[in-house]
């Protein structure tokens, strides 16, 4: 009877083990592939706003070209108002397309060791390199001595300026204390004090001047002496208006004229040098920009001298494995160079980013503008917008004219669209993140919308129909388990494409519709 026991007791604990080794077995989905839908989608909260000042600026630094409107004048969406100069990257650009068709031909012929030809053209092309090396070294230097000389002569026309102020202040100072020495012993009273005061403040400021110059700092001379001329004239100004009292009516005519005279030179001496303040500002500024040019052109050169020299010692040597996956690295980056240029000299365009009109213009034509500075000011004649930050993480996916879903808190059951009108390029920080203001142009406004209502927006960067999709948890190490028709599992490398907001992914290669995948649970 024992036995019995011991034997039923050994079949119920192996039974025990197996549904317990059953059950920690990884429970997995068998998801099959189909066509279907990615769509990227972001969402943030905003808050309504009636179509307010709107500033317009460039995403890149540079020379502005042309403003193509004027204060007052109504632009519509999409207007060009204002481009950047080009130039230099169409030149760039151009360069750069060539790289890519010599990566791609350099590509093409790497499985081969080059020939006596192909030797000969790398030769050439390395000759060429070093002379275009030469040639922007030569102009960055040239560049360098035209713009320090151009400052130079304007620091010597400074010297004379500041000279020419200081003999006008000595004139001014004389001119005042021979008459109020003249006239004024006969009186004692306020204005004989503030008369004195005022000549005394002049004098001050005179010497300041000569002490400043004398220490040879021209910039910190001319700020000193224009700060010095404004005092001196409104000293000027102040003594004249003494002069004019009637209880003064025995001053002569000409004794007055002579002080309105030096005050008229001393406004004469401030707008100059306020003016070569200005000169020499505007002419460090083009001088950083020019050299900022120039020195790209020197990286280019340099980088293509390096290109034709590594393009001959490979023509010289076996292609390799790893010398083909460089080339094909090389026509990557070349692409890439492209694309970056493209977006550049499309950044270098302001475009009216909804209706409106335009209410103020910052810059001029040929002027070094920054980036995020406002060039243009203008002010949108849609009746409500939405204002919103977008994280710096999802700035880059939004575009100019993306499709927008908008719901307002206050108005339920009811979506409006809407596209996306302006992105701007300078950022914010809010609590320590990085954040892009963002407006939204409301399609289909309804009256019940107020001012300040919060509203939960949808924006559709891209979205795209009939494509193969599977789940992205489906997909470890660019891998997914592919189930055969025989049942085994094949561990299949395919190539994905776009991610969408709901953790699907579309898949370029490596699978057909109706293949069937494991998913773990």
């Amino acid at each position: 009877m024992k036995k019995k026991i011991i034997i039923i007791a050994l079949i119920l604990l192996v039974i025990f083990l197996l549904v317990r080794n059953n059950g920690d077995k990884p429970e997995q989905n068998i998801y099959t592939v189909e066509l279907g839908t990615i769509t990227q989608e972001i969402f943030e909260p905003g808050t309504i706003k009636k179509g307010d000042e709107i500033n317009l600026s460039f995403a890149n630094s540079g020379r502005i070209k042309k403003i193509y409107f004027k204060e007052g004048d109504i632009v519509k969406k999409n207007e060009t108002v204002a481009i950047l100069d080009t130039d230099v990257l169409n030149i760039n650009l151009e360069k750069a397309k060539l790289n890519l068709s010599a990566a791609e031909i350099n590509l093409k012929k790497l499985i081969s060791v080059g020939s006596d030809k192909d030797i000969e053209a790398a030769t050439i092309a390395l000759n060429n390199a070093n002379i275009a090396l030469d040639s922007a070294i030569q102009n960055l230097e040239e560049t360098d001595r035209v713009s320090s000389e151009r400052i130079s002569n304007l620091y010597n026309d400074s010297l004379s300026i500041i000279n020419s102020s200081v003999l006008v202040s000595e004139m001014a100072y004389d001119d005042v204390r021979i008459i109020l020495d003249r006239y004024f012993p006969k009186f004692y009273n306020q204005d004989v004090r503030n008369g004195t005061l005022a000549r005394d403040r002049i004098k001050a400021s005179v010497d300041e001047i000569k002490y400043y110059h004398s220490l040879g700092d021209v910039d910190k001379t001319l700020e000193i002496t224009q700060k010095n001329l404004k005092s001196i004239f409104n000293d000027m100004d102040a003594v004249i208006n003494i002069l004019d009292q009637p209880i003064y009516r025995d001053i002569s005519q000409a004794d007055k004229l002579i002080i309105n005279t030096q005050k008229n030179n001393i406004n004469q001496s401030l707008t100059s040098v306020t003016s070569m303040i200005g000169s020499i500002s505007l002419a460090k500024s083009v001088k950083n920009s020019e050299m900022s040019l120039v020195e790209a052109q020197k990286k280019v050169a340099e980088g293509s001298l390096n290109q034709a020299q590594n393009e001959l010692n490979r023509i010289m040597s076996s292609a390799r494995g790893e010398d083909i996956d460089l080339a094909r690295l090389q026509v990557d980056q070349a692409q890439k160079e492209i694309n970056l240029l493209n977006k550049m000299i499309n950044d270098s365009v302001i475009k009216a980013p909804t209706d409106g009109k335009i209410i103020r213009i910052n810059f001029k034509d040929l002027e070094v503008v920054q980036v995020g500075i406002p060039v243009v000011t203008m002010v949108s004649e849609n009746i409500y917008q939405v204002e919103l930050n977008i994280y710096e993480g999802d700035i880059s996916k939004i575009n100019i004219g993306d499709p927008v879903t908008i719901e307002v808190v206050a108005i339920p059951n009811k979506k409006f669209s809407g596209n996306v009108s302006f992105i701007d390029v300078a950022s914010k920080v809010i609590d320590s993140v990085i954040y892009y203001k963002v407006l939204i142009d409301i399609d289909n406004p309804s009256d019940k919308m107020k001012v300040g209502m919060t509203a939960d927006v949808t924006i559709t960067p891209y979205k795209k129909e009939n494509v193969l999709v599977i789940p992205e948890r489906a997909i470890t190490d660019s891998k997914v388990s592919l189930i055969k028709t025989n049942e085994v599992i094949e561990e299949r490398a395919i190539k994905t494409g776009l991610s969408g907001s709901n953790r699907m992914i579309e898949v370029l290669s490596g699978l057909e519709v109706g293949d069937k995948i494991i998913i773990p649970k």
